[in-house]
This record gives C-alpha cells, sequence and structure tokens, in this order.
C-alpha cells in the first residue's frame, strides 16, 4: 500500500471523506494519517480544509493544533496553507480564544463561520480585518456591537448565512462592499421592513435565497428577489400559502413536510408552477405523504429531478460558487476553494 501513487491515495481518501450524512469523516482520515507516512500528507491535506475551534486556549485539542500549524516551520506553514474554512466559538471567559489566538495561526481564509461569542463581542470585525479575503460568512449568533469607524470593508461577501438577524447598521455595514458580489443569502428569521432598501438593492443579484423559517415577511423578501435560480425553505408553513417564486427558479428545496398540514400539496403546486425547474428536494419522509404519487407523477413529466435529502440541515455546504444548484457537500469543491 506504500507503494500506490500519491495521486491514487489521494483519491482514495477523498472517497471517505463524507460520511453518508455529509459529516465530514476526521476519524478515518487522523487514523490514515497515522498508519502510513505515505498516506500522511493527503490525509492531513483534508484534515485541514475544514477547522473548529472552540474553548480555551489551554485545551488540548487547541495546543495540537498551534502546534500542527507553527508557521515557523515548513510542516506548519503547509497545514495551514491548506485551511479555508474556519469555525469559531469564542469564550467570554480570560481563557476563552480571542483574535489574538488566530492571527498569527492561519492564512488564506476564505470562509468564516462563528458559532459563539458575546452579543457585544468586536470578534466578528477583527477576523474580518484579520482575514479581508473572506467570501463566505456565517453567523451562528446575535451581534450588536457597532460597526468600527476606523476602516471600511474591503471583503467581498458571495454568500451570508444569518442565524440571528443582526442589527441593521450591522447588517448595512457587513454589505457595504458587497452589493455586487453578494449571491446566496440565507434568513433564520426574516429581515424587519427597515431592512427592505438593502433588500431592494441585493435582490435582483441574489442567485439563492434559503429561509429556515416562513412568515408573512417572506412574500416581500421573496418579491425583492426577482432572479433566483434557487429557493429553499426548511419549514413549510401549516396556516400561510407559499407565495409564487420567480419562475426562473432551478432548484426547490422543501425541508419537514408534515402530511397533517398539507404542504407537500403546497410544493405540488409549486413544482408544477416553475418552468426551468429542474431539480426537487425534499426528506425521505414525505414518502408516506397522500400526494407523493401526486409529486412523482408530475416531476417524472416535467423531466424533474426528485431527490430526497437526509443531510442535516446545520451541516453547511462547502463554501464555493455556484455554477448551477444544488450545490452538493463534495470533494470535487476544493478545487475551487484555492
Amino acid at each position: 500500500m506504500a507503494n500506490l501513487p500519491a495521486e491514487l491515495v489521494a483519491a482514495i481518501l477523498e472517497h471517505v471523506y463524507y460520511t453518508a450524512t455529509g459529516a465530514v469523516d476526521s476519524q478515518t482520515l487522523a487514523s490514515a494519517a497515522l498508519v502510513c507516512r505515505h498516506w500522511q500528507e493527503s490525509a492531513q491535506r483534508l484534515l485541514f480544509k475544514r477547522v473548529s475551534l472552540k474553548g480555551h486556549r489551554h485545551e488540548p485539542a487547541y495546543l495540537s493544533f498551534v502546534q500542527a500549524t507553527d508557521l515557523a516551520t515548513s510542516r506548519g506553514r503547509s497545514l495551514a496553507q491548506n485551511i479555508r474554512v474556519l469555525e469559531v466559538s469564542i469564550g467570554d471567559s480570560p481563557e476563552g480564544l480571542d483574535e489574538s489566538d488566530l492571527v498569527n495561526l492561519i492564512v488564506g481564509i476564505r470562509a468564516i463561520a462563528i458559532l459563539s461569542c458575546g452579543i457585544q463581542s468586536p470578534i466578528l470585525y477583527q477576523l474580518l480585518s484579520i482575514w479581508p479575503c473572506v467570501n463566505f460568512l456565517h453567523l451562528g449568533v446575535e451581534i450588536a456591537a457597532p460597526p468600527p469607524k476606523a476602516w471600511q470593508p474591503s471583503f467581498q461577501l458571495y454568500e451570508l448565512a444569518l442565524m440571528r438577524t443582526p442589527r441593521l447598521w450591522v447588517f448595512s455595514w457587513l454589505l457595504s462592499s458587497s452589493t455586487d458580489s453578494l449571491r446566496i443569502l440565507t434568513f433564520r428569521d426574516l429581515p424587519w421592513r427597515e431592512f427592505d432598501p438593502l433588500l431592494d438593492k441585493l435582490g435582483p443579484r441574489l442567485r439563492s435565497l434559503r429561509l429556515q423559517n416562513y412568515s408573512l415577511r417572506a412574500v416581500p423578501t421573496i418579491r425583492r428577489c426577482p432572479n433566483l435560480e434557487e429557493f429553499i425553505v426548511l419549514r413549510v408553513p401549516e396556516l400561510i400559502k407559499l407565495t409564487p417564486l420567480p419562475q426562473t427558479v432551478e432548484h426547490l428545496s422543501c425541508r419537514f413536510m408534515l402530511s397533517e398540514n398539507g404542504s407537500l400539496a403546497q410544493a405540488v403546486d409549486l413544482v408544477g408552477s416553475l418552468p426551468r425547474l429542474r431539480v426537487f428536494t425534499c426528506d425521505s419522509a414525505v414518502r408516506k405523504d397522500e400526494h407523493i404519487r401526486d409529486l412523482e407523477t408530475l416531476c417524472a413529466a416535467k423531466g424533474v429531478e426528485l431527490c430526497f435529502d437526509e443531510t442535516p440541515f446545520w451541516l453547511r455546504e462547502d463554501p464555493v460558487p455556484v455554477q448551477r444548484f444544488p450545490r452538493w457537500r463534495s470533494v470535487t469543491n476544493y478545487a475551487l476553494m484555492n
């Protein structure tokens, strides 16, 4: 096995990179790095594509990461240069991680996911000042700290995912240099009316709009996005009828549809109304719905691919530009992250 060409070793390890549920199989990759020196480089290169840092700076996992990515060594520089996605949880205690723990560790970050921090923490702005090349930003927490006045953003976001809708001035600052570049926008909670003027500027350029919760506020938000190629809603409403979507939609995804609220029937209506639809994605639970035959017949008649996706919704997609939706999680995406 040690005599296998490096390209073949890399291809084998890439094949096991994702589990059946879409999670990264870090355990298998770590084991491969230890089993054979010939496998080590390929396994570590994949392991370091996506890094998650949390807890305290004295924890063994963080100390091991610091040692492995020491920029003073050739090995450390090599590993650090592989990192493209940083998921970080910033602690509130004196021992918690902060930007000073990261600035000298990692280079070339394209995607940041802030999973926890204090509501008034300036960490978002500090990390963006360190890595102005960030194109993909995921905020899993509420941000209320005022943006810095000392500098204006130069980063150009391609994707922004908001699990908590920030204050308007934060939202405006984040997108002040990304009006022309933003293509994918995710809301867990729909924005308020005061966001509408900014959405008027962003909406025509958006290719994908993703909503976790659907409410009456979704209607004017969708209307401001006339050129969508993808629309995703995680929770189809019980009492609210889904609004018509732009005729440009090619990928429609609806999850957590329950037969008792007739949500699959609404999805069937949407599929029938979209002339360019190529792919409809839902979870396998709808197979028990009484309208599943109607959906299958309609998709077959229109040439629409019907996909049942069991990937947990909290697993984020690979942060790469999209040629055609849907953007699946795949190791082939990593070439686009460089």
